[in-house]
């Protein structure tokens, strides 16, 4: 029997801090699940696959070397709770989905119709062609953009160069227009996955938040005795519609 797995934030605290940036690594790779189903795990040196083919025709590699590069973006963060780097993990994941829709087929197209509120998103004429992997690496180094604004001056010119040495591997291989075509495709994906991100309510997880007494409730723990780390992240709108539903 088929089960939908929903991922729903989470609540921590400082003192658990090591542990879940663990949790935090294995939550992006099932965030990204629904991305990489499609991709093959046979890897290639260089490209050699028709534009035209479907997505799923193409190597993980892409995708892979992004993954690595938001991994080490979270690490020098500053500033970000914990728990907070799901919405990256999340966002990023759908970008790379919707990224590669025009080259899915079947159910794998349907995804479109689960996310709560998404909206402009762009639609691709059947008859663009794309080069898929040009698609997801501008996808991914837009939203790492937007999702990273404070990261240092080192880790923002590693996405620059990142996202520029795939395009002049693919430059080997594709014409210049069919890669202008993907790039613009992914990144009207990310702005718009990005704007819809911004509205899910974060920016509220830390307001002010008065301990309740009673048998049963949360209370600061010794040594420290610190305050609840994001108390209203479970107001967070849901990244599926439905998902909170017996």
């Amino acid at each position: 029997k088929n089960k939908t797995i929903i991922i729903k934030p989470f609540i921590m605290t400082t003192n658990s801090f090591k542990k879940n940036r663990i949790f935090a690594a294995l939550y992006f790779w099932s965030a990204i699940t629904s991305a990489v189903f499609f991709y093959s795990c046979q890897k290639q040196t260089e490209v050699i696959v028709p534009a035209q083919k479907n997505a799923s025709s193409y190597s993980a590699e892409v995708l892979d070397k992004w993954m690595t590069m938001q991994l080490r973006l979270m690490r020098n963060a500053s500033g970000i709770p914990n728990q907070s780097f799901s919405r990256h993990f999340a966002y990023s994941g759908i970008v790379a989905l919707e990224s590669l829709k025009p080259g899915l087929t079947g159910t794998n197209k349907k995804w479109s119709e689960k996310w709560n509120g998404l909206t402009g998103l762009p639609v691709a004429h059947p008859s663009t062609k794309f080069f898929y992997p040009a698609n997801v690496n501008a996808a991914l180094a837009a939203i790492n953009r937007s999702m990273f604004p404070n990261a240092s001056t080192a880790d923002k010119a590693a996405v620059d160069s990142l996202e520029a040495v795939l395009n002049t591997e693919f430059s080997l291989t594709q014409e210049a227009s069919l890669l202008n075509a993907s790039a613009e495709y992914g990144k009207a994906v990310a702005a718009a996955v990005f704007t819809w991100a911004e509205k899910d309510g974060y920016t509220n997880a830390s307001n002010p938040y008065t301990v309740q007494m009673g048998p049963g409730l949360w209370k600061p723990t010794p040594p420290a005795y610190v305050s609840p780390s994001t108390p209203y992240w479970g107001n967070n709108r849901t990244i599926i519609t439905g998902s909170l539903k017996n």
